[in-house]
C-alpha cells in the first residue's frame, strides 16, 4: 500500500482527497477511502519521475488496462501539465498502446 500524506497548500493532494472514493472490503476491514484512479496514476507518475523504478510504471499500465474507458483523462491531463510530467505520461501511454 501507498500512503500519500495530505500536506498543507498541495493542491493535488487536496483534490485527490476531495476525490477519495469509498469502499468496503468487508470484514475484519470494513469500509476504507481509497484513491480515485486517476489520482494514483498521477502519484505513480510523479514517483516514477523521480525515481525510474518500474513498479510505478507497471500500475500505470495495470490501471490504464483495466480501467481505461472508465478514466477522467481531461483531470489527468490537466494535472499532468500543471505537474510537467507531460513526457513521462507520454511515454505511459505510448508503452499501453
Amino acid at each position: 500500500a501507498d500512503l500519500y500524506l495530505v500536506r498543507e497548500g498541495d493542491e493535488l493532494r487536496q483534490s485527490a482527497f476531495r476525490r477519495r472514493q469509498q469502499v468496503d472490503y468487508g470484514p475484519p476491514i470494513g469500509m476504507v477511502y481509497i484513491h480515485s484512479p486517476e489520482d494514483l496514476i498521477l502519484y505513480k507518475l510523479i514517483y516514477f519521475g523521480l525515481s525510474q523504478q518500474s513498479k510505478h510504471s507497471r500500475d500505470v499500465a495495470a490501471i490504464l488496462k483495466s480501467k481505461k474507458s472508465e478514466l477522467d483523462l481531461d483531470y489527468i491531463e490537466g494535472w499532468v501539465t500543471r505537474l510537467g510530467l507531460t513526457s513521462v505520461w507520454k511515454e505511459m501511454l505510448d508503452n499501453i498502446s
